[in-house]
């Protein structure tokens, strides 16, 4: 006897799934992270994220520039001596 009705289809299969593109990025400037940016969906940058153009990736802790910036700034208006 024949019945009509509902078939489910599965399909199994196994392989390596690749991005359609990978971007390296890297920093000018070395020094510790102070913080991640955030990816689309709102999850901090990791290595895998989809990221918006233009998104802040990471937050670099800036305080031995501005250390060696005061520094700096200082040695420029000492007083020189006269000769």
């Amino acid at each position: 006897m024949v019945k009509r009705g509902d078939v489910a289809a599965t399909i199994s299969a196994s392989g390596t799934i690749e991005p359609e593109e990978v971007v390296d990025v890297g920093a000018q400037v070395a020094g510790l992270i102070k913080s991640f940016g955030t990816d689309i969906e709102g999850k901090p940058v990791d290595y895998s994220s989809v990221v918006a153009e233009g998104a802040v990736l990471a937050k670099i802790d800036d305080s031995v520039y501005v250390a060696a910036l005061n520094v700096a700034n200082a040695r420029w208006r000492r007083p020189r001596p006269v000769n």
